[in-house]
């Protein structure tokens, strides 16, 4: 609800699916605060839908804090689709700090959209960032210091695995 607080800590989020129009594969927020800290979304999608693959935030706040989102999918037959790994709408502010955010794929009309792969915006929206990683010409943030690759190959391993840490990584 309006006002509400959700905060995941040093979780994996993976291979979930939502099938609804305006969904997120792992994480649904809607008008409420979101914090994801020191966890990984990975192998979630978005089918049929114009949410986001990993997460859909609608109108309100989230930040994701050492996070990250990749080989998330969203495929929808509209275009007014959502995002491969994260879905901002309806004014949403998402910042993204010290997070990785690539890998992640949009199909939309059955048409590989790179331009909504990592990070995509509904209406308005606004991403924020603090030293992410995201794709070049995958939407995300465009303020602060930040990276872009051309593929996650170039950053990340090809399976989730245990690499040390509180959870599974690639």
């Amino acid at each position: 609800g309006n006002n509400a607080q959700a905060e995941i800590i040093g979780s994996t989020l993976n291979g979930n699916d939502a099938n609804a129009i305006g969904s997120g594969g792992a994480i649904y927020s809607t008008f409420a605060t979101l914090s994801v800290i020191n966890s990984t979304l990975s192998g979630n999608s978005a089918t049929g839908s114009v949410g986001g693959g990993a997460i859909y935030v609608n109108g309100n706040t989230a930040t994701l804090t050492g996070c990250t989102v990749t080989g998330n999918s969203m495929s929808s037959a509209t275009d007014i689709a959502g995002g491969g790994g994260i879905q901002a709408a309806n004014n949403a502010t998402v910042t993204i700090n010290n997070s990785i955010v690539i890998g992640n794929t949009a199909t939309i009309n059955g048409v590989d959209t790179p331009s909504r792969g990592d990070c995509s915006i509904i209406g308005s929206g606004n991403y924020v960032g603090n030293h992410a990683l995201t794709g070049v010409a995958t939407g995300g943030p465009t303020g602060g210091t930040n990276l872009n690759v051309s593929s996650a190959a170039t950053v990340l391993g090809t399976t989730l695995a245990n690499n040390g840490g509180p959870t599974q990584t690639h």
